[in-house]
């Protein structure tokens, strides 16, 4: 009688946590459906493989033309796909990094080039290209994925924004890397000028490291 009462209290046991962890399961799912909700004008609606295929394919549903909107400019993708908020959240920034650049190049490419040469002016032209770029990659990745959510994607589509990436990351690398080199230039010519004058072997002074000629008799 003890063992049968003893397994019978396991038994209620084992039930009353089950219960206990439906309800907390329950609990949650509720939770979590309320919060969906709250996040539903947010968040992209996820479709069933049975949409997915009977989606339609035509270009105002391609996340191949919005992501190549939002390469040409951030944010146009997003307005392609209806959602202007985020459209003008991504264009803005970027419009307004054009324009500085913009003001700077129309004192003259020359004196673009020779502004280069200070310090501070080319940290900051260098973090404006940069955070262009990055926020370009952003753009049209977040068009891509925005587009293709809950729908399968096409190697072709990913293969496309992948070539668009990698061009983004080329045009301002380059650029960088450019502006490096020239930024360079400058650091070796204020070193040769500060170097101190020696003493040649004719009795004349030059500038340690400058190149000299000396003419030779009879020549």
């Amino acid at each position: 009688m003890g063992t049968i009462e003893a397994d019978s209290d396991k038994g209620a046991d084992d039930s009353g946590r089950q219960t206990t962890g439906h309800s907390q399961l329950r609990a949650l799912s509720v939770r979590f459906t309320a919060l969906r909700a709250r996040l539903g004008p947010i968040l992209p609606k996820r479709g069933t493989p049975e949409e997915a295929d009977a989606e339609p394919t035509g270009p105002r549903h391609s996340p191949a033309i919005a992501a190549g909107l939002s390469f040409v400019w951030p944010g146009l993708g997003q307005l392609f796909l209806g959602r202007k908020v985020a459209a003008a959240v991504l264009a803005v920034p970027a419009l307004l990094v054009v324009v500085v650049l913009a003001l700077q190049l129309a004192q003259g490419l020359l004196w673009f080039a020779a502004s280069l040469w200070n310090g501070p002016f080319f940290v900051t032209m260098v973090v404006l290209v940069l955070g262009l770029g990055i926020w370009r990659v952003v753009a049209v990745g977040h068009a891509f994925i925005w587009a293709a959510y809950g729908r399968r994607r096409r190697p072709k589509e990913m293969a496309f924004v992948a070539a668009m990436l990698v061009l983004i990351v080329a045009m301002h690398g380059l650029f960088v890397a450019g502006a490096w080199a020239w930024y360079d230039i400058s650091t070796l010519d204020r070193i040769v000028s500060t170097c101190p004058t020696v003493a040649l072997p004719a009795g004349r002074a030059s500038t340690f490291g400058a190149p000299q000629v000396t003419k030779v008799r009879g020549v």
